[in-house]
């Protein structure tokens, strides 16, 4: 079954790959990281460098708001804390 194609496989040799790299953030991290947990970061630094959540919605094929709200709820969440709009240099 090794030489077929198909999305499992082609998931978890991309898993082994992404294991085999010396990036710290997979050392650091204490589950795998997949190829799904790349849509979801991208996703999350699209929203934190200001990309709007429609964008974000197209660039991944979303054809539901509301699927991106998901990918996106800490960050949503953290956006709406007003403490931490304030800026250090303004004290």
């Amino acid at each position: 079954m090794e030489g077929i194609i198909n999305i499992k496989n082609l998931s978890n040799y991309i898993v082994r790959i992404i294991e085999r790299t010396e990036l710290s953030f997979v050392k650091e991290r204490n589950d795998r990281i997949t190829p799904h947990y790349f849509r979801h970061f991208y996703a999350i630094y699209s929203r934190q460098q200001g990309a709007d959540i429609f964008l974000i919605q197209k660039e991944l094929g979303h054809s539901d708001r509301k699927t991106t709200e998901r990918y996106l709820e800490k960050v949503l969440q953290r956006e709406q804390e007003i403490g931490l709009m304030w800026k250090e240099q303004d004290f």
